[in-house]
Order: structure tokens, then C-alpha cells, then sequence
């Protein structure tokens, strides 16, 4: 496999499949879903995951889309897409705000996934849906994942949906093809993360502070343990977020991780620069990132 860097990753995850075919894929988690086998290809050939994160309609549907598109052109290999809700539990003040703006726009799961199936045409990099029960639950659960799923959406991160809550859904996301990411938290305690790990499909996304979302000037220094207790407890690629905001946060946690997972940051982007603007400033500032992980292969 030409070891090369790809554009966006898109190459590593072709050479895999590329996203399957949205009416013939059946339960692809028992064997390693496109999500987990594309992160594990990334990381065979010693490319750090760049996983940037967009609230769907903000600042508008327009930009949403434009920017997911350009973080591809800059070097992204997944992106994550956001569904707003109004009681965003896992989120700061920055998606929050995002959220609450988006909803007053009329956003919401369908448009979301609008915009997602949207952008199918011009990338091949897997999107991931983040998104809140309440959300999934309004259209009827089965019915909201298989319309997930028909968007061509790879995997589901649910922030409310508890490890133990979500044994009596896992087998409705089986059966939709969707990977079910979990979220594991640096005071998770080993049993806990071991089951977690098992739990987890696609990835296993480490929250590398204790809190909610949001840029942060400096990151904890026991970041490399925790995503070594990770390690060693699943075979899954390790994706880690929250807090990320500079190109050297990103490379310092890509030498414990598979992959970076990048979301505050680019709202703020999208916020001070404009509608206009703000897309051209994200994909600047992921071209910088993409250089800093990059550099960590050296």
C-alpha cells in the first residue's frame, strides 16, 4: 500500500472499500466496519487520524457544508457532524451556542443529515454523527437509524447514552450498520474502561479532560497514561478530543493517540471570522494541523 501522504486520508480509506453500499451493508461491526478498518489502515502507515467536528447549520447550512469540504481538502480523514439539540449536556459554551443557533435556524436530525448526504459526492472521508437521545428518540429510535445510516453516516457518537443504557440499544445499532463510538473519561475506572472498549465500535473516542467541551490554552499532563490504560485494554483505534486548540496540542496527543478529534476550535473559527470567511479559516488552520501531525511521523 502506498504509504504516501493521501489527501484527506481519502486514499488509505478507498484502498479499504470506501464507504459501503447503503443498501447492502448488514451489521459490519461484527467484522470490522469501513470507520474502524479505514482508522487501523491510518495507523499501520503512521498517519495520525485529523478528525474535525461541525454543528450542522452553523453559521449556516451553506458554511456547515462548505467547511466540512474544505477540512477534507486540508488534510481531514473522518469528519464528525453534529445534530443541535437544546440541552447539549457534553458540550461548552462555544457548541452551545452553535447548537442554539442552529436550531433557531430551523436546523435538525433530517437537515443534518441533508447536509451530510450532501456532501457524499465531493469526499470519501466517513462522517460520524454526533448527536443526543432525545434527538434520536423524537422520530422513533429503528426509524432515526435507518435514516442515519441512509445518509451514508458511518457511526454514532450519543453522550447520553449511558454503557449500560445502550446494551438495550446496541442491537438495534448492530442492526443498522452504524458504529456505536464510546466516550471514556480520564478518571474511567479500568473495569469500566474494559467494558467500555468492548462496548465501542469504529473507534474508542478518550475525553482527554473532565468536563464539557472547549478550547483550552493548556492540556492535562497525564494524557499519555490514560491513552496507555486505553491501549491496553482494546485493539480499537484510539481517537482523543475536548480542549484541542492548537496545531501543538494536536501533535503532542497524537503521539499517545491514532487520531485527534478537533470541535471547539473551528466553531470559534466560524464565529469570529463570518459566513464568508470563516470556512477559508478553518481549512487554514487544519492545513496547519494536518503539517503538525504530520511532523510526528518523522
Amino acid at each position: 500500500m502506498n504509504t504516501k501522504r493521501p489527501r484527506g486520508g481519502q486514499a488509505v480509506l478507498e484502498s479499504r472499500g470506501g464507504l459501503p453500499n447503503r443498501q447492502t451493508a448488514k451489521r459490519p461491526n461484527l467484522a470490522g466496519s469501513v470507520l474502524e478498518k479505514g482508522l487501523a489502515a491510518l495507523r499501520e502507515c503512521g498517519r495520525p487520524a485529523l478528525i474535525p467536528y461541525f454543528m450542522a447549520g452553523y453559521p449556516s447550512v451553506a458554511s456547515s457544508r462548505e467547511a466540512i469540504l474544505r477540512a477534507v481538502e486540508a488534510g481531514a480523514d473522518v469528519v464528525e457532524i453534529g445534530a443541535p439539540f437544546s440541552d447539549p449536556l457534553a458540550d461548552g459554551p462555544s457548541i452551545q451556542y452553535a447548537s442554539h443557533q442552529a436550531l433557531a435556524g430551523g436546523m435538525d436530525l433530517a437537515g443534518a443529515l441533508k447536509i451530510a448526504e450532501s456532501c457524499a459526492a465531493r469526499m470519501t472521508a466517513p462522517r460520524v454523527l454526533m448527536t443526543y437521545m432525545n434527538v434520536l428518540m423524537a422520530g422513533g429510535f429503528e426509524r432515526s437509524l435507518a435514516r442515519v445510516r441512509a445518509a451514508g453516516v458511518s457511526g454514532l457518537i450519543v453522550p447520553d447514552l449511558s454503557l449500560e443504557a445502550g446494551r438495550e440499544f446496541a442491537p438495534a445499532v448492530d442492526e443498522s450498520g452504524l458504529d456505536l463510538i464510546q466516550l471514556a473519561a480520564p478518571t474511567t475506572p479500568a473495569a469500566r474502561l474494559g467494558a467500555l472498549a468492548r462496548a465501542s465500535r469504529g473507534f474508542l473516542y478518550l475525553v482527554s479532560v473532565t468536563g464539557v467541551t472547549g478550547a483550552r490554552a493548556a492540556l492535562p499532563a497525564d494524557i499519555r497514561a490514560f491513552a496507555a490504560r486505553a491501549r491496553a485494554a482494546t485493539r480499537l483505534p484510539l481517537c482523543v478530543g475536548f480542549g484541542i486548540s492548537t496545531p501543538e496540542q494536536a501533535a503532542t496527543l497524537a503521539r499517545a493517540a491514532d487520531g485527534v478529534v478537533i470541535g471547539s476550535a473551528l466553531v470559534n473559527l466560524l464565529r469570529t471570522e463570518g459566513p464568508g470567511k470563516g470556512p477559508r479559516a478553518v481549512a487554514a488552520f487544519l492545513g496547519r494541523v494536518r503539517a503538525a501531525l504530520d511532523r510526528t511521523r518523522e
